[in-house]
């Protein structure tokens, strides 16, 4: 008789069902408000995948698994019941503390994977983004799941995950092509990877190729957001650069303007305040956890969201919603800072308490 292999669940995996389940039930507890929706987000988009859900329809410019998934919960719930497009977002959502606990896991220990799902269920921009029917919450998804596969202890076996990844964020988002590079440098066998890299996307490059009437990279040039302009506002030829200072200050600032806030409601006006602050400062933590704890062995599974937002700051016009798939290493980086914080201070506290207990012997 055959045996059947037993299922061995990962250590503590009761506490990752609980921070999974809390996360779940935040996102749809708020899934009926409308005082969430991100300040800024572009309208004309969200309309256009819309319609495109609605008759189930593909453009040249926007990833087919987004639209089909929209489509899917149009057909089952009618395309009017944005609360269940939000639920689903949301559920998404919940699926990164599963993820960032076992990227923490991997790097580090299981304290800093638990602390990072903590921090990851109710970290505000992955609950107000879940209002949003444009894909920010699925490229999230999708680049941590990259960093995921790219925490294996044998990067050999990593080669074909960190493609198929690879080849379903691009069916997710164009933008995500920014990424591949990264994913490239960390996979060992490259030819593997450009192999089944190539196989997912080329019927969609065929069918977009056939579309336009010429060669496409899979989605039309523009559709990446590609912005390397030169010329500025003022005609002084420093345009490159300003847009560069412009996009750090998006990606390390508080990322709105006082115009914007004047136009919304008190309710999202709040809502836009914390997730501000809430990036702030985990931002600053988790740049402090890089420097002190980042390793070389660590460069595997870093490398595609640093390098990936490195160049989204250096060619596109970088928005609010392009910093989430960083936010998913810095939590990992923050958890592991808070979790050294916490040992150095048990460890002041026990050193002191046996300086006492000795004194008191001495005595």
């Amino acid at each position: 008789m055959k045996r059947f292999r037993t299922i061995r669940l990962p250590e503590g995996w009761e506490y990752l069902l609980i921070l999974f389940m809390a996360a779940v039930a935040i996102r749809l507890v708020l899934a009926g408000t409308t005082s969430l929706s991100p300040v800024g987000d572009k309208g004309g988009a969200e309309h256009f995948i819309d319609s495109l859900a609605r008759t189930g329809s593909l453009s040249t410019t926007n990833g087919p698994i987004h639209v089909y998934l929209l489509a899917i919960v149009y057909r089952l719930f009618g395309a009017e019941n944005r609360t269940a497009v939000v639920a689903m977002q949301g559920l998404v959502g919940a699926s990164i503390v599963i993820l960032v606990w076992f990227i923490g896991t991997r790097l580090f220990d299981r304290r800093t994977g638990f602390v990072a799902g903590a921090i990851a269920a109710v970290y505000p921009d992955y609950i107000i983004f879940q209002h949003s029917i444009l894909p920010h919450l699925l490229l999230l998804a999708a680049a941590t799941a990259l960093t995921a596969a790219a925490t294996g202890r044998r990067r050999k076996d990593a080669t074909v995950p960190l493609a198929l990844i690879s080849g379903l964020g691009m069916l997710v988002a164009p933008v995500f092509a920014f990424f591949l590079p990264g994913a490239f440098l960390s996979a060992r066998r490259k030819r593997l990877f450009v192999v089944v890299l190539c196989v997912i996307l080329l019927p969609l490059a065929v069918r977009n190729s056939a579309v336009r009437r010429r060669p496409v990279p899979v989605y039309t040039t523009w559709a990446y957001g590609l912005d390397v302009g030169s010329s500025g506002r003022m005609g002084d030829g420093w345009g490159y650069v300003h847009r560069c200072y412009g996009n750090l200050d998006m990606l390390f600032g508080k990322a709105w303007h006082a115009g914007e806030l004047k136009t919304i409601s008190d309710e999202m006006r709040t809502s836009t305040y914390v997730a501000s602050y809430a990036w702030t400062a985990m931002m600053l933590l988790g740049i402090a956890g890089l420097a002190r704890y980042h390793s070389r062995r660590h460069l595997d599974a870093t490398l595609p969201l640093l390098l990936g937002t490195t160049l989204l700051v250096l060619f596109t016009r970088f928005e609010v919603p392009l910093r989430l798939p960083l936010s998913a290493l810095l939590i990992v980086y923050a958890a592991r800072a808070l979790t050294g914080i916490h040992a150095r201070a048990a460890a002041c506290v026990s050193a002191a308490r046996l300086r006492t207990k000795t004194e008191v012997i001495d005595r």
